[in-house]
């Protein structure tokens, strides 16, 4: 009677099917940490363009309001769109050390309808019907990406 028995080889295959087994749950595992960590970088750059547009666009707004030296450059080309009816575009560089070029877009829109309470009078004077709409866009974009956001307010000046 032989003890030798015919199964020798069968802790060779278990062995192999199980290391194949998990060999393809670990690469699962990297794939899904690089897809996740791909999705976090993209937030990151989505949360500081918005930001930096956001905050560029305040301080655009604010310059209406208060203007002062350092935003001379956003007046005058406020200026220039009124005057000119046109689009104007102000590339704001100083957010350049972190790769980010910030655009602001000054637009506006004359209009010259008639105001709930407001009468044509015998004289010529049509500004008290004359209301211009504006609209400032700011747009945040990170060169090295292409990472961008893009925010918009308007505002009636009557």
């Amino acid at each position: 009677m032989s003890f030798i028995s015919p199964q020798r080889g069968a802790v060779l295959v278990v062995s192999l099917v199980l290391l194949l087994a998990m060999t393809l749950i670990s690469t699962s595992s990297l794939r899904n940490a690089t897809n996740q960590s791909r999705m976090v970088n993209n937030a990151q750059q989505f949360n500081l363009t918005f930001h930096t547009a956001e905050n560029s666009l305040a301080k655009a707004l604010t310059s209406l309001n208060s203007p002062s030296e350092d935003t001379n450059n956003n007046m005058q080309t406020l200026t220039n769109s009124v005057q000119e009816n046109a689009v104007m575009t102000v590339v704001d560089n100083a957010y350049s050390d972190h790769g980010i070029t910030v655009t602001l877009i000054y637009q506006t829109t004359p209009s010259t309808l008639l105001r709930a309470g407001i009468s044509l009078d015998a004289s010529n004077d049509n500004s008290m019907i004359q209301s211009v709409n504006f609209n400032v866009t700011s747009t945040a974009e990170i060169t090295n990406s292409g990472a961008k956001t893009t925010l918009s307010r308007g505002f009636i000046y009557e």
